[in-house]
């Protein structure tokens, strides 16, 4: 049984894409921390270029191990102009020298592992195989951490293509037969690491990934571990100062150190991030970063949320108070593509918007007060949720920590199943996934066939017929027959800009999505619904 530990410190590296190159900067970042006795430093990193293995290094354990009696290095010498590297710290397989001789036993340590353990690949070659899918790639990493790494308290950093929150291109693996990670198969692999530790906690679950600060990951991933670190909008190789995040963990275990907790140490970090990412903004890009708890807060923020679904639906049946509802929408901090919505804000901006809008009757008046609450207690909620957030850049000015998926209109019935899955919308009824369903059919516009039977005499239009001629029933069923949902609002090849439009992008990126909810059948709404039984589910636009 290897030696219990302090910390066990794990980076699991999801670079088998073009960030690969960029990570090296990371991994010398976290060599150049140093060491300390007392905390295990374990590194995955799988490359993307063809006929290279997945690496594990044991961080400085050479030089833990060469000097046994040495407490620490903490950050190595400040006038040491040697440039340290992780080959002497890689973890081998069975791979041999040219002699035949195992490299492992060449270099003489002392094992406290067995090697047997060390997960994910070996000597197999990225393109030439199908590497394991990033569910079982980070489970098997997180077991060898487990077993081989025991300590009181754990820390776990992930570093990848974000977008995990009703999308789910989370992780991507471009060798991997299953390429990405959804959020439910997350929640499974650290409940694995949670079941298989001997002892201690995950403290810190740590997201180097764009768009992973919500409200669904944190209450996914309540109960595994007790802090969140992640941003709500776009993050950046080198965002994260790894060195000095572990120099600060290292000092916390010298002697003689002021005792400290372990949420302010990690108050410390997150500030450590805010402070370095600022310099992104030179080259025009903001940055946001949060410190949030997945404890009780968590829970008690979904039942908030909950109750103002349900406020937010009768809302919606008052033409005042839907219009309260998307102006705030619209005002309110958003992110990736218009996707999502920091909750906070967005509550904010309803409390002002709501209280503007014209109240009929006394029971419209009670909805609004209704919807005024549940703003009150959804951002006490929050606030208690989140331990620190910062943001630098105008563009995210707004943005208070935690965001919702809140899109304009509705994606695609894949998309809205896969985020009807995350535990945060169930049950369905009274949820947000339920108020996000009839938030889509209530605001969206009329068709333009509908619009037509209610002409404004005052802006020239005219009555149509009522009854369109059989060739252009005909040519609008057509339509509808081949414009799916799948089909993309815009095309990479139009000549204005060569950008990506689809939002199911396996990396991630895509431009900003309309916020326009139109129909996607130009047909009478009387006559959709009768040629249902005719046409695909997904041409519906209820």
């Amino acid at each position: 049984m290897p030696d219990e530990k302090k910390w066990t410190l794990m980076f699991y590296l999801a670079s088998d894409n073009p960030l690969a190159p960029g990570v090296i900067s990371q991994l010398k970042a976290i060599k150049a921390a140093g060491w300390h006795q007392q905390a295990n430093v374990i590194v995955q990193f799988d490359p993307y270029t063809e006929d290279t293995p997945t690496h594990v290094f044991d961080v400085n354990i050479s030089r833990k191990k060469s000097e046994p009696d040495k407490v620490s290095d903490i950050g190595f010498r400040a006038n040491d102009s040697y440039v340290h590297n992780l080959i002497e710290d890689r973890l081998w397989r069975d791979e041999t020298d040219r002699h035949g001789n195992l490299i492992r036993e060449r270099l003489g340590r002392s094992q406290d592992y067995n090697h047997e353990l060390l997960p994910n690949g070996g000597t197999g070659e990225n393109g030439n195989h199908k590497e394991p899918s990033p569910q079982e790639s980070l489970g098997k990493f997180l077991q060898f951490c487990a077993d081989s790494y025991p300590a009181d308290h754990y820390m776990l950093f992930i570093m990848g293509h974000g977008v995990v929150v009703g999308n789910d291109v989370f992780l991507f693996d471009e060798h991997a037969e299953e390429q990405t990670l959804s959020l439910g198969g997350l929640r499974d692999v650290l409940n694995e690491f949670h079941k298989s530790k001997k002892k201690g906690a995950l403290e810190l679950v740590s997201f180097h990934s764009c768009s992973v600060s919500s409200l669904e990951v944190a209450y996914e991933l309540r109960g595994m571990a007790n802090y969140m670190l992640a941003s709500q909008a776009p993050t950046y190789i080198g965002s994260l100062p790894y060195r000095q995040i572990l120099v600060r963990i290292f000092n916390s275990l010298e002697p003689n150190r002021e005792e400290n907790t372990i949420e302010s140490m990690l108050r410390d970090i997150c500030a450590y991030c805010f402070h370095n990412s600022k310099d992104f903004l030179l080259a025009g890009y903001p940055y946001d970063i949060c410190l949030s708890r997945l404890g009780e807060p968590v829970d008690q923020s979904k039942a908030e949320i909950d109750k103002l679904a349900v406020a937010l639906d009768k809302g919606l049946g008052v033409a005042s108070f839907q219009d309260a509802i998307l102006l705030a929408h619209l005002k309110a901090q958003s992110f990736q593509g218009e996707m999502y919505t920091d909750i906070a804000d967005f509550c904010r901006c309803l409390y002002r918007q709501i209280l503007r809008a014209t109240a009929a009757t006394e029971e419209q008046d009670s909805i609004r007060t209704e919807i005024k609450a549940g703003c009150e207690k959804v951002i006490s909620a929050v606030r208690n949720n989140i331990v620190r957030s910062r943001l630098a850049g105008p563009e995210y000015q707004y943005a208070k920590g935690l965001s919702i998926y809140f899109p304009w209109t509705k994606p695609s019935d894949y998309l809205m199943g896969r985020y009807g899955e995350h535990e945060f919308v169930k049950p369905k009824e009274g949820s947000w996934l339920d108020f996000l369903d009839k938030y889509f059919s209530a605001t969206m516009r009329k068709g333009v066939q509908d619009e037509a039977l209610e002409p404004i005499a005052e802006l020239g239009e005219r009555p149509v017929n009522k009854q369109p001629n059989p060739s252009d029933e005909l040519w609008e069923d057509k339509v509808a027959l081949v414009y799916t949902q799948a089909a993309g609002q815009a095309s990479p090849y139009a000549l204005d800009k060569p950008i990506k439009t689809d939002s199911t992008d396996p990396m991630g990126a895509c431009s900003c999505s309309s916020i326009k909810n139109y129909p996607r059948d130009t047909r009478r709404r009387k006559e959709r619904k009768k040629a249902l039984d005719k046409f695909p589910a997904s041409l519906s636009s209820e």
